[in-house]
């Protein structure tokens, strides 16, 4: 699709400075997301969304970067080498900022022409630019639209007056170029009627996007009532299971496990032991896993073993394998047996903390997995 020009507007934000040199400087929100009206060449009026993935793309906002800022829009339409000396009166800054839905932009005026302008009241804003537009119809902030900007390239920032409809009417449109036009100058063209909206028993006129967005409001509130009062029996069943997972770890927790310990000591002793019978003297062991232990005294004696993604029943066997070969290997593989024990006061206590941390998962994604039932 060709590009087609849009004019924005913006504001200065806070006071504008004036420098020694009597040039002016400023920040301006220079344009923002949402949707807005677009008054076309022939009259008519269009809705597009100024969708924030587009406007706060990276490669768009950089086109905002030092681009000239022109006494009104040029009869050219757009800014380039071949006009910019007799166009430009200033440039905006290098530093373009995202502040919620706006984009803000510091400019600088230079000409004498274009001081003497803001001066004389010309202190609007309005942004020229080209897009690629896509037809879609949607709803975006409670706001219906029927058109997508995309792919945004700035060209220039004009001063201009007020943005009405007298002297947007002035700007030199074609048949692929629009100016925005605000919701008071669209309500008298007609686009708008407004509608009767009921907040706390008092009726109030709003604009049709307003009525529609308090309608969705108002809807996602009444479903999340109802939705709170059937999950409300799941979390007291799954606040059940906490609680008994809970009582169990501390019941067991209670319990003596120094045999447990004493028994898991001696284990690590005895394979270190068995795997000082084939590791050099220096091998330090410490931080190793029981299973790194293994696999060191495997390959020690078997360098083109492979292990990798071995089980540890398979570790376990060759290491026992190595270790009874031996001269004394029958007694250190009987030490290996009590290490290859599970203590079943370990076991306990691990299946409750399990069973408890379970629990608390459970209830902290209930909401998640009802919302992936509904979906479903």
């Amino acid at each position: 699709m060709t590009d087609q020009i849009r004019y924005d507007k913006g504001e200065v934000k806070g006071a504008a400075s004036r420098t020694d040199e009597g040039y002016v400087r400023a920040e301006a929100i220079v344009t923002r997301t949402g949707v807005f009206d677009y008054r076309n060449a022939d009259g008519s009026v269009r809705r597009e969304l100024r969708h924030p993935d587009q406007v706060f793309e990276r490669a768009s906002l950089d086109t905002m970067k030092m681009i000239p800022i022109v006494n009104g829009h040029p009869a050219q339409q757009l800014v380039n080498a071949s006009n910019s000396k007799d166009l430009a009166i200033g440039h905006t800054g290098e530093t373009i900022t995202v502040d919620g839905r706006y984009v803000l932009a510091p400019l600088v005026v230079t000409s004498a022409d274009g001081v003497e302008a803001i001066d004389g009241g010309r202190r609007e804003l309005s942004l020229g630019y080209t897009v690629e537009l896509v037809r879609e119809d949607g709803e975006y902030g409670g706001q219906r639209y029927t058109h997508r900007q995309t792919r945004i390239r700035y060209n220039h920032l004009a001063l201009v007056d007020r943005a009405r409809a007298g002297a947007a009417a002035r700007i030199n449109l074609d048949g692929e170029s629009a100016a925005q036009i605000d919701e008071e100058e669209s309500r008298s063209m007609g686009e708008k009627t407004l509608k009767t909206v009921t907040l706390d028993g008092i009726d109030y006129e709003a604009a049709p996007e307003v009525a529609n967005a308090l309608a969705k409001a108002q809807a996602r509130a009444d479903e999340a009532e109802e939705k709170l009062k059937t999950v409300e029996p799941e979390r007291d069943q799954l606040k059940a299971k906490l609680d008994a997972a809970t009582e169990e770890l501390e019941t067991l927790k209670k319990a003596d496990h120094s045999e447990a310990v004493a028994k898991a000591v001696a284990a690590r002793i005895g394979l270190e032991r068995a795997a000082a019978k084939v590791l050099p003297a220096d091998t330090k062991l410490d931080g190793k896993t029981d299973r790194e232990v293994m696999e060191a005294v495997i390959l020690a004696k078997s360098p083109k073993a492979n292990l990798d993604g071995q089980t540890d029943v398979y570790v376990q066997a060759r290491f026992d394998a190595v270790i009874e070969g031996l001269p004394d290997g029958k007694a250190i593989g009987e030490q290996r047996k009590a290490a290859a024990e599970k203590v079943t006061g370990e076991v306990k206590a691990d299946a409750a903390e399990e069973a408890r941390q379970k629990a608390q998962d459970e209830m902290a994604n209930m909401w998640k997995k009802r919302d992936k039932k509904e979906a479903a």
